[in-house]
């Protein structure tokens, strides 16, 4: 039930964007629990709405399995987790990388792959 309640709230957000007048282009290419979108000022880059649980590393995580099409391990994620802190430090509300919110954006940098 978490998990559709999760995805409910996602779709609901995208509602909400695509009200107001950004952008909002919906990809399912990511795992389940993350809706990929295409948003404001990052138009272009392949971004996340964040859910209940989630943080900077397992979000990275989640996209590099899914851009590798299979597992990756820590060594791996580590660098492109820190390009995922650095693309979004000025836009997190909390401006802490280890605290996001629910229903805030996360855009994805490019992969090595």
């Amino acid at each position: 039930m978490g998990y559709e309640l999760a995805r409910v709230s996602a779709l609901i957000g995208l509602v909400l964007v695509a009200l107001l007048g950004a952008v909002a282009v919906a990809s399912p290419a990511m795992s389940p629990g993350h809706l990929p979108i295409q948003v404001g000022t990052h138009v272009g880059k392949e971004s996340v709405v964040v859910v209940d649980g989630d943080n900077l590393w397992s979000i990275s995580e989640g996209h590099l399995v899914v851009a590798f099409d299979r597992a990756v391990d820590d060594e791996e994620v580590w660098p492109y987790w820190r390009r995922v802190i650095a693309t979004n430090s000025g836009d997190l509300r909390s401006g802490d990388p280890d605290l996001i919110y629910p229903d805030e954006v996360v855009v994805l940098p490019a992969t090595d792959r």
